[in-house]
């Protein structure tokens, strides 16, 4: 029975641990926070302002809600520190209480329901900790990911004209297959993190893979579908390109460049070019040395002065050409090229000590 209200320009903060089992109303700000500290929301919340959980070096801040979220209000920050917030027990709220909700920042441990719908959601920057959004779908015109990890396995989507950056952290799921959807329009500027194993990531728009800083490498362990009209550029100053044990399938334009001197960057997942596929080789050396398996209708386009290397097995039932090299090696590992072959510059089977290099041109 007992109540908190919550006037307009006003903030309430909570940093000694707090048991809350009435209600909490307002138009503006709440904050919870202390050293070690636990807080307990069991009763009914209904804040229209922002909500802050403000974590503290020397110790965590807990924050778990049980009752009824009415509104969660505009804004949600997990920030500083070292602090947790948990929605997942939560009695009613799930499909209306965070349908206000237009920015989230999580720089620690975060968790909702399953079942909650995120209605206006736009902007959502996860910089650390494990931020879990739960089963629900949710598109975003902002995802800046920094650090931490990005899960749950409702599908993400970042639509036309929004923008996914990505310096760093990881984007997985907790169920595999769950998507990632950058729609045609979108811009994805990467550097540095990982793609989850049980993540699929549809990409129609345009990604650019750029340096990041010393060992600044993007790993892909889940899957990225480059679709027909998505491109993705490797524009690396340093010889990062891409690390990772999954799969890249491109059906869109694929496009090693550089603004500034050539260098030579390699592609360790498994790539198959599809059949919408070009592979463009504009600067320096694309070695792919995952295995791949292409298929008819794709393409390699390999420009003077630059050189493509076949590492991994490679099926090729489409076109290799160009006026650059191209290279196969590998040690034990067989390439058939069964399409159409036509490099002006030079060929180089490049074998090993260590294993055969088996090359076979039937096309």
């Amino acid at each position: 029975g007992s109540s908190y209200n919550v006037g307009a320009g006003t903030t309430l903060q909570f940093i000694g641990s707090h048991t809350i089992p009435g209600s909490v109303s307002g138009a503006v700000n709440v904050q919870f926070g202390g050293p070690s500290k636990t807080h307990i929301m069991s009763g009914d919340y209904d804040i229209s302002g922002a909500t802050d959980i403000s974590g503290n070096c020397c110790g965590i801040t807990n924050v778990s809600f049980t009752g009824n979220v009415l509104n969660m209000g505009t804004t949600l920050a997990v920030s500083n520190g070292s602090a947790t917030l948990d929605f997942s027990g939560i009695a009613t709220g799930e499909g209306s209480g965070f349908a206000n909700l237009t920015s989230i920042a999580a720089a620690n441990n975060l968790s909702f329901k399953n079942g909650t719908a995120f209605t206006a959601l736009s902007t959502l920057a996860v910089s650390g900790g494990t931020t879990n959004l739960g089963n629900q779908p949710v598109t975003l015109a902002t995802l800046n990911l920094t650090g931490g990890t990005l899960t749950g396995s409702g599908a993400i989507t970042i639509p036309n004209g929004g923008a996914l950056n990505w310096t760093n952290g990881t984007l997985d799921a907790t169920v595999g297959g769950s998507i990632l959807s950058t729609a045609a329009g979108a811009t994805v500027t990467l550097t540095a993190g990982a793609l989850g194993a049980n993540r699929v990531w549809d990409n129609s728009g345009a990604i650019t893979k750029a340096n990041g800083g010393c060992c600044a490498n993007f790993s892909l362990v889940g899957t990225l579908n480059n679709l027909s009209g998505g491109v993705f550029t490797l524009n690396d100053s340093q010889a990062y390109g891409l690390a990772g044990t999954g799969t890249f399938n491109n059906s869109g334009s694929f496009t090693k460049t550089l603004n500034g001197a050539p260098v030579s960057v390699s592609i360790l997942p498994v790539f198959n070019n599809l059949a919408t596929g070009v592979v463009n080789v504009n600067s320096g050396t694309l070695t792919l040395n995952g295995t791949g398996t292409d298929v008819a209708g794709s393409s390699y386009n390999v420009a003077s002065g630059t050189m493509l290397q076949f590492i991994g097995s490679h099926t090729m039932p489409g076109a290799v050409s160009g006026a650059g090299n191209v290279q196969f090696g590998g040690n034990g590992q067989t390439h058939l090229m069964s399409g159409d072959y036509n490099i002006s510059g030079a060929t180089d089977i490049w074998g090993n000590c260590c294993g055969i290099t088996n090359v076979s041109f039937t096309g």
